[in-house]
């Protein structure tokens, strides 16, 4: 099959899953595929210490990207044949992409959090409120 052909083939189902993703918005996949991962600010939390929560859940999914890349060399120290497999292949070319972002991630963060601590602005974080002040 020719590269367009297969370039024009990923278009249509990604131009498909985004039109199922808003047609159906109260679907649980569509709701996993839209939902924020990660921390949330909580009221009267800093921006500074923010940032360090992020930092820190980017952290554990460093660490857990570090184990399976782990898992998978011991795997194939264990049995040298699957290394030439090609799902094998695409997770060792993967995970180090992965682990490199979220590594700079967590680079980022820490610095964010940092830098608003000790220069500013650091403010804090108030919950949106629907009624209007009088």
């Amino acid at each position: 099959m020719p590269f367009f052909a297969k370039l024009l083939i990923f278009f249509a189902m990604l131009r498909g899953t985004l039109w199922l993703i808003r047609r159906f918005p109260h679907h649980p996949a569509s709701q996993f595929a839209v939902k924020w991962h990660g921390p949330s600010p909580i009221h009267g939390e800093s921006f500074s210490e923010f940032m360090a929560r992020r930092a820190l859940y980017t952290f554990k999914g460093f660490c857990q990207v570090l184990v399976v890349f782990c898992a998978l060399w011991v795997l194939v120290a264990w049995r040298p044949g699957i290394g030439h497999t090609t799902i094998f292949n695409v997770f060792w070319f993967a995970l180090p992409l992965l682990g490199g972002t979220l590594l700079l991630a967590i680079f980022l963060y820490g610095l964010f959090a940092i830098k608003h601590r000790w220069f500013g602005p650091n403010p804090q974080f108030e919950l949106y409120s629907e009624s209007p002040e009088a």
